[in-house]
């Protein structure tokens, strides 16, 4: 994929446009992550506790058989998001996808 940047003082807000002969994957999930706004909680249930958990606490998140967790220092959390849900809503700044089933919070990971 090409990648051009043009400054031009006319666009006080960002426009991104993308010129593509077919929509693929990979340009859907380019318009996905440059379209999102960050989502700082989720919600994430514990017992029969339902907690909301600031994007900042989360350590990883991963899935397994079927269900998706996320880990913060109070303990795991099921969430009902789906891994890719997650990828595409938290700050991708701060949240890496290491591989099929994890995500981890590089911020917390270069501290430890």
């Amino acid at each position: 994929m090409k990648v051009e940047l043009k400054i031009d003082n006319n666009y006080k807000t960002p426009l991104c446009v993308i010129y593509t002969d077919q929509i693929t994957e990979e340009i859907k999930s380019y318009i996905t992550k440059l379209s999102c706004t960050t989502q700082n909680t989720v919600t994430g249930k514990s017992g029969d506790d339902v907690s909301i958990i600031n994007q900042n606490d989360i350590i990883n998140i991963y899935a397994s058989n079927g269900e998706v967790f996320a880990v913060t220092d109070r303990g795991e959390f099921t969430v009902t998001q789906r891994l890719y849900e997650l990828e595409n809503s938290l700050d991708y700044n701060k949240f890496v996808r290491i591989s099929k089933s994890e995500i981890i919070n590089s911020q917390i990971a270069i501290a430890s």
